[in-house]
């Protein structure tokens, strides 16, 4: 984390005692924000996960929300967020495997066939998958 006066801090660290060494594809598109975009940034840098869809929002900050006495609230952005490979902040996250959803498609109102992210990440996971079975 980067704070606004350029101070940094890290917030988590990990290691690999209790990992997990399985082949993962994160579905990501525009509605991807904030904690989402971090989830998938995580799993790619740390557990090389494939990234599948269409580049994410590009919400890398952390919020402080600050309540008054009168019930108004002031929500600042104070910092922002970095994984080992660098923040995706205004720019978002750009997939390893760019496809877009067909025809204004919403995730989840279709069908796991009509779905192409859904259709890449397995394509590219089912080699993978064999392999770690052989």
């Amino acid at each position: 984390m980067e704070y606004s006066d350029g101070s940094r801090k890290t917030l988590i660290e990990t290691d690999s005692t209790n990992s997990v060494e399985l082949p993962i594809a994160v579905l990501v598109d525009g509605g991807t924000v904030s904690a989402a975009e971090l989830f998938a940034a995580v799993l790619r840098d740390e557990a090389g996960a494939l990234i599948v869809g269409s580049q994410t929002f590009g919400k890398g900050v952390m919020q402080n929300t600050y309540e008054f006495s009168d019930g108004s609230a002031l929500t600042l952005s104070v910092g922002k967020i970095y994984t080992k490979s660098g923040t995706w902040n205004e720019t978002g996250l750009k997939p390893d495997y760019s496809v877009e959803l067909a025809g204004g498609a919403v995730p989840g109102n279709i069908s796991d066939d009509a779905d192409s992210q859904l259709q890449k990440a397995i394509e590219v996971l089912t080699p993978k998958i064999a392999a770690e079975l052989q």
